[in-house]
């Protein structure tokens, strides 16, 4: 591989990257190359990795950044979608990170438990809190229905079904909107997991290229 198949392969993988980013992206790697006096494509390889690597890795690190601006802007508003997109683009960065195989299955495996530990206690309060909505519905259903039903028969009876509909508008009301926080919470702190683990992870690699270049 040429440097410049390198850099257009590059090119590519970083297609979701805005336009002025991905080129300046470009120049700031051109001009890693040049001063590191590196002449092919296979040796920017070894000392960047391949292509689709370095890309996922700098999308990675545009999500966390942009994650962190827009939690610093607002941070009492919830960003569910940004959120989902930054963990999928850190965990296909660790999983494409160029690290030796006993690491690679180390992180692989601590991040994918992590994230199934995340869902499990993410699907059972969720689906706790889905199943008393769908009870709140279901009573103020029965309770209107039965309620306006016994009303002219038996005033005192048609007026307690009622009253439960009414606990079952209030439950729902209550726990809608709960449900919903919840899930953005399991959701921010499935993307503050594989953030840290990511940020710990190219940590450690950094400092252990540096040490390999001292040594």
């Amino acid at each position: 591989m040429t440097i410049e198949e390198y850099f257009s392969e590059l090119a590519q993988e970083l297609q979701p990257m805005a336009a002025a980013d991905r080129d300046s992206v470009l120049e700031y790697y051109h001009e890693y190359t040049e001063d590191a006096h590196i002449t092919s494509g296979d040796a920017l390889t070894v000392q960047l990795g391949t292509p689709k690597q370095l890309a996922a890795q700098l999308l990675a690190n545009q999500s966390i950044k942009e994650t962190v601006t827009v939690n610093e802007t607002a941070p009492t508003k919830p960003h569910y979608r940004q959120n989902a997109h930054n963990t999928w683009l850190i965990v296909l960065a660790v999983l494409s990170l160029p690290l030796s195989l006993p690491l690679s299955i180390a992180v692989g495996a601590i991040l994918f438990a992590g994230l199934i530990a995340i869902a499990a206690v993410a699907f059972a309060v969720l689906i706790t809190l889905g199943a008393l909505v769908l009870a709140g519905i279901c009573v103020t259903i029965a309770g209107l229905y039965i309620g306006f039903t016994l009303i002219f028969s038996n005033l005192f009876v048609g007026m307690a079904y009622l009253g439960f509909a009414l606990i079952g508008i209030g439950l729902t009301l209550l726990l809608a909107p709960f449900t919903y926080q919840t899930t953005l919470f399991f959701v921010h702190a499935t993307s503050n997991f594989s953030r840290y683990l990511y940020n710990k992870v190219t940590r450690n690699k950094h400092l252990s290229a540096e040490g390999d270049s001292q040594s």
